[in-house]
């Protein structure tokens, strides 16, 4: 019992962060920005959280906003770390429910096909934002906040760490022809 207790333990330690994920690979996507927090509507990335909702959360629940004001989008990027089985009891949950975040060295950087926030709201209009967001609902992807490696996070256990947040939900301001679609 002791042994089969203690392999938990070890267990656990070893693969916490990725018991529900797996590691970014190549193929995700990769959006890097510097988030503000601002409850004023701006165009650029923001970032906020809500209050921890103890009963199935684990950490706070993050909330990223790309947004143009200018083109009238935002895209909501939204990640939760859910306790699994304590989220059943409320409705249906699977692993990938919950999010994971991963450090990796800022030397990595390089080799990441990224999206940039400030070029994204630059180059795309309304139409191609909702078509970004369309064709990439059903991929992986990962936010790199740049604050959390430029002010050296308490979070990060080196100043030459970068965090990755995995986002469980894309949303959209819908456009207006899809609103008022008959």
């Amino acid at each position: 019992m002791k042994k089969n207790l203690i392999l938990t333990l070890i267990f656990i330690v070893m693969y916490s962060g990725s018991l529900w994920g797996q590691p970014p690979s190549s193929s995700d996507i990769y959006i890097i920005g510097t988030s503000r927090t601002s409850s004023e509507k701006f165009t650029g990335f923001g970032k906020s959280t809500s209050p921890v909702d103890s009963s199935v959360d684990i950490y706070a629940p993050i909330y990223f906003k790309i947004r143009s004001v200018e083109e009238g989008y935002t895209i909501w990027l939204q990640h939760y770390t859910y306790t699994i089985a304590s989220l059943q009891k409320i409705c249906p949950a699977r692993p990938e429910d919950s999010c994971v975040s991963y450090n990796m060295p800022l030397s990595k950087l390089s080799s990441l096909h990224a999206i940039y926030v400030d070029d994204f709201i630059n180059t795309h209009t309304q139409d191609q934002a909702w078509a970004w967001v369309n064709a990439n609902y059903n991929k992986r992807v990962w936010v790199i906040d740049r604050n959390d490696f430029y002010k050296s996070s308490p979070f990060l256990p080196a100043n030459n760490m970068m965090k990755l947040t995995q986002i469980s939900t894309m949303l959209f301001t819908l456009p207006n022809d899809v609103l008022n679609a008959p």
